[in-house]
């Protein structure tokens, strides 16, 4: 059986997301054999402790992973989304991708195959909604959701449904949800 265009996208994170999850895996249990004092504690191994206290994600994670400007906690919990089995969510947080253009093109792909374009005349077309992702209770008949992206030094206005200046003190305002197909 062939696989779509988001099966494959999945696969390609799923393998990233084993490699991220053996690090910290290998580096927890190292660390707890560090702490228990049955090996010396390294510079390494204290600076994971100190990211685990301060609620940080740890640099060798933050190396594997996906970008995320998210404390270690709120990172933890999306990364435990993973562990669920995939099926394409009524809205996608897009940021979560290690590799979002994937994402991207897989919806320029599943349109193409249904409707035997070629895939170099597709392009891609986004409408900001005015709606959050809880919003949504099933994705769309073509194309995704997307949500999780920021603005900086500017923010959406959804009453005009433009770009303005960002509130002051209000450094990267959320975007709502975007619907590209």
């Amino acid at each position: 059986m062939e696989r779509t265009p988001y099966q494959v996208v999945a696969l390609q994170e799923c393998e990233r997301m084993n490699i991220l999850t053996q690090e910290i895996r290998h580096s927890l249990r190292e660390l707890n054999f560090r702490l228990k004092g049955e090996l010396t504690m390294t510079s390494e191994m204290e600076n994971l402790q100190n990211a685990i206290f301060l609620d940080i994600v740890p640099d060798s994670w933050t190396k594997r992973a996906y970008p995320s400007m998210s404390s270690l906690a709120l990172w933890f919990t999306d990364l435990l989304g993973w562990s669920v089995d995939f099926i394409l969510p009524s809205a996608v947080w897009l940021a979560g991708f290690f590799n979002p253009q994937s994402f991207l093109t897989a919806i320029m792909q599943t349109m193409a195959r249904r409707n035997e374009w070629p895939l170099e005349s597709m392009c891609l077309h986004c409408d900001v909604t005015k709606k959050n992702r809880e919003d949504f209770s099933s994705p769309p008949r073509e194309g995704a959701y997307i949500h999780g992206l920021f603005m900086e030094g500017a923010q959406w206005d959804p009453q005009v449904g433009l770009i303005v200046n960002a509130r002051l003190k209000e450094l990267t305002p959320t975007m709502p949800v975007i619907f590209i197909r």
